[in-house]
């Protein structure tokens, strides 16, 4: 079971590298924060002409974690909580 457990994990992985791949090839040359709902629409409209809906809303997820995490980090209580401690 362990070994099948740590398999999955590998795949979900490299599943995450190819997503974070094709984002970067697409949108690598903007900043986080040029990276607008105009921009996320353009590209996935160009990418469900190359690929099923379901890579596309998996890129798109990936892209908002990204994004998520880019806005938590850019606020002020981030860091004000570690150094609150």
């Amino acid at each position: 079971m362990l070994l099948f457990t740590i398999e999955l994990a590998r795949n979900e992985k490299e599943a995450w590298r190819t997503q974070v791949k094709h984002l970067t090839d697409e949108l690598g040359d903007y900043s986080i924060a040029a990276i607008t709902l105009r921009l996320s629409a353009q590209y996935r409209d160009d990418r469900l002409k190359v690929v099923q809906g379901s890579t596309v809303k998996k890129e798109i997820n990936m892209l908002s974690k990204v994004l998520t995490v880019k806005q938590c980090m850019s606020s002020e209580s981030f860091y004000h909580s570690e150094t609150s401690r």
